[in-house]
C-alpha cells in the first residue's frame, strides 16, 4: 500500500498485522511510515504536517521497546523524522507550545505531546 501511495490503507494493514503476534516491531515501522508519507496531506499548515512525525517517532520508538531486532531501522528513521518536526519558532507563531497536547486528524487520529 505505501508503495502506490495509499498511506491510509497501508496503515491499516500494519494495525491487523500487530494484533497477530505480539513484540513484532516490522508493522510499528510500517505505521510510522504510513504517518510521514502523508505529512503534506494531513494538515493545513507547516505545524500540523510537521506534527505527523512526532506521531511517526512514538511509533518507532515502541517497536524498538518491544522488538530489538528493529531498533537499527527504528533508529534511522527516528534520525530522519526529527528533522521533519515543527519548527519551534514557527509552532509558537500559530499558538503552539512545549509541552501542549495535540490531536492529528487524518486517518492518524493520535494525540502527540509538542516537543522542541
Amino acid at each position: 500500500y505505501l508503495k502506490i501511495g495509499s498511506e491510509a490503507r497501508a496503515a491499516g494493514a500494519a494495525r491487523n498485522a500487530a494484533r497477530l503476534k505480539k513484540n513484532w516491531g516490522d508493522p510499528y515501522l510500517i505505521l510510522a511510515q504510513s504517518y510521514a508519507a502523508a505529512s503534506s496531506s494531513c494538515g493545513n499548515d507547516a505545524f500540523e504536517k510537521g506534527a505527523v512525525f512526532w506521531a511517526a517517532i512514538n511509533k518507532l520508538q515502541y517497536a524498538r521497546s518491544i522488538d530489538p531486532s528493529v531498533a537499527d531501522r527504528a533508529n534511522a528513521l527516528i534520525a530522519t523524522y526529527r528533522k521533519q518536526t515543527p519548527d519551534k519558532g514557527v509552532s509558537f507563531q500559530l499558538g503552539h507550545s512545549d509541552g501542549e497536547k495535540y490531536t492529528i486528524g487524518c486517518f492518524i487520529n493520535e494525540t502527540v505531546t509538542v516537543e522542541f
